[in-house]
């Protein structure tokens, strides 16, 4: 090159230096191409790079879409069985009594609904299904088998169905907190092999069908043959802790309604991934708790029928010593005779006799339940049995009453903390049912202490007006009053006898079933509706995510407009970079 084009080219570049423009400010997250509109330009440049970094967007996509879609098409499906309870007939509280003193409300429905919660009480149900028995090896949540997951086919084998069917006796010993894991081979028609696995360790034992095989760590007994001459399955015993675990996570007892517009129904629920075994264990529920509710109302028949028969035997002997006593009187003094005056007498003193040993009896019972609610208090035992004996129906129904909030108590209490808010809520009403219902005990024995002065005084009476009479005709007056006192009481207690047998015979509750439990055909879970909208919205995330990352973490500059952001000088052009071409010259 010349000196003169030299010197052309010098005079023909500018010097780039700093300018007196805005300072410099951080550069936006992405870049905008310059359009009518700043959203369709924000769009604009997200395509621009998602075209750009298609690969890695493509790639984060799929990491994201296959464990879905793995998924949706292997999950082993679950199954939920419903069914509602009618826990009471009546809106309210424990009583009607509470209602009117302002300690009604919801009590009733939550207890009913903590006791149906009762670890005793779902273990119970779980139990008499023998869901303790499970198949080692199969999968719970995923599986290969697509009958299953697609198929609707259950995941539990015909085998372990029929092992369930036979067993009469499966139970981990009580201080051991792992599963059992056991192989059972089919012998014969008598005998299954047992292998305890423990680890690589194994225990060979024989179980003979009808007997129960009693080990360290379970119990086993059969009875009938389950498996073939050959076939085998390998199961496990899971102790109480792990089977209530497993089965809190599908069930679900709830009360219906709310406190606007309550209800007397609790709703239950069950989630499975055998369908007839989610509709067992709710049908199990409701009929264990229907079992459990009849025979809290029929012991208090059954057991008053019981005080009553021990009272009906003393009766009959008296009535049969007064009898004999009178018939050796009669033997003896042939002679005596009584006129028809002395006849009116006895017969008014008898009445007025079997009236006084009604009322003491009464009065026993009276003190025997206030004295029961006193000890009640102090070691959970109470006199709560008698109250057929009482003809007011008002104070015979408060004590049944009293006698079943009490029983509720001493179930939620016996699974929640005595400061669980519920156990407190129902300690506060009952404390205040036992007050009011020993008001009216203490009224009633008040009154019939009153009623037994009263015959006392006309009984003095009646023996003052036989005082005239000889000795002898005195004394077989008192024989006969005695024997007519005796026959009355005892024709009493009979009558009341037949009473209590007939109340306990007919013994009904107010709970009753009001949706029985449904056999589910709808796939609880997976939703697989819900995974698909669920891995699209997943996988376009993750494919902007990725490529804003990209975006994010590269230090390179592609536009003008981006130099001219990174960079704190004027731009007013750019050299493309168009390598180096070898030519002929």
């Amino acid at each position: 090159m010349s000196d003169r084009d030299h010197e052309d080219s010098i005079r023909n570049v500018r010097r780039i230096g700093p300018t007196a423009d805005a300072p410099f400010a951080a550069p936006d997250p992405m870049p905008t191409v310059e359009t009518s509109s700043p959203l369709s330009g924000w769009i604009g440049a997200w395509l621009m790079q998602m075209r750009q970094r298609w690969l890695l967007a493509s790639v984060a996509a799929l990491l994201v879409a296959l464990p879905i879609a793995a998924y949706a098409v292997m999950a082993v499906p679950s199954y939920t069985s419903n069914g509602v309870l009618q826990v009471s007939n009546q809106q309210g509280g424990l009583d009607p009594m509470l209602d009117m003193l302002g300690g009604g409300g919801s009590g009733e429905v939550e207890t009913e609904v903590e006791i149906l919660r009762r670890r005793e009480f779902v273990l119970a149900v779980l139990k008499d299904l023998h869901l303790q028995v499970v198949e080692s090896g199969v999968p719970e949540l995923l599986t290969t088998d697509s009958s299953v997951s697609l198929g609707g086919r259950s995941p539990t084998s015909d085998a372990l169905k029929r092992v369930r069917a036979s067993i009469e006796l499966a139970e981990v010993t009580s201080h051991r907190f792992s599963a059992v894991e056991l192989e059972l081979v089919g012998v014969d028609a008598s005998i299954v092999s047992v292998d305890v696995v423990d680890g690589e360790q194994r225990e060979h034992l024989e179980l003979a069908i009808g007997t129960a095989l009693r080990h360290p760590s379970f119990e086993l007994a059969l009875l009938e043959q389950p498996l073939d001459a050959g076939e085998r399955i390998t199961i496990k015993l899971l102790p109480d802790g792990e089977l209530l675990e497993r089965a809190s996570l599908g069930l679900a007892v709830t009360g219906m309604g709310d406190e606007r517009s309550p209800t007397n129904l609790v709703s239950i629920s069950f989630t499975h991934p055998d369908r007839d075994t989610a509709r067992a264990v709710v049908d199990g529920i409701m009929q264990r708790y229907l079992a459990q509710s009849l025979d809290w109302q029929s012991q208090g028949a059954a057991k008053a029928a019981e005080f009553i028969e021990q009272r009906l035997e003393q009766a009959q002997q008296g009535l049969k010593a007064d009898e004999e006593r009178l018939r050796e009187f009669s033997e003896r003094e042939r002679t005596v005779q009584l006129d028809t005056q002395a006849r009116v007498t006895i017969e008014s003193g008898a009445a007025l006799e079997a009236e006084r040993r009604h009322t003491e009896l009464q009065e026993t019972v009276l003190a025997s339940v206030i004295s029961g609610m006193k000890s009640r208090e102090r070691a959970g035992e109470g006199a709560h049995l008698t109250a057929s004996f009482f003809e007011d129906p008002v104070l015979g129904a408060s004590i049944a009453s009293l006698t079943e909030a009490e029983t509720q108590y001493a179930m939620v209490s016996a699974s929640l903390t005595e400061e669980h808010p519920q156990v407190r809520e129902l300690g506060r009403k009952l404390a205040l049912h036992r007050k009011e219902v020993g008001k009216v005990l203490r009224t009633a024995k008040q009154s019939v202490s009153a009623r037994r002065q009263e015959i006392d005084a006309q009984l003095a009476e009646a023996t003052a007006a036989l005082s005239t009479y000889p000795e002898k005709e005195v004394q077989l007056a008192r024989l006969m009053r005695d024997v007519d006192v005796s026959q009355r009481l005892y024709g009493f207690l009979l009558e009341r006898h037949r009473e209590a047998e007939i109340v306990e015979a007919s013994t009904t509750i107010d709970k009753r079933v009001v949706d029985t439990a449904s056999l589910p055909h709808r796939v609880t879970t997976p939703r697989r509706g819900r995974l698909v909208a669920t891995g699209l919205a997943s996988t376009l995330l993750a494919a902007f995510a990725a490529v804003w990352l990209a975006y994010a973490l590269q230090r390179r500059l592609h536009t003008v407009e981006a130099i001219k952001r990174e960079l704190p000088v004027a731009v007013y052009g750019t050299l493309p970079q168009l390598g180096a071409l070898r030519t002929d010259r």
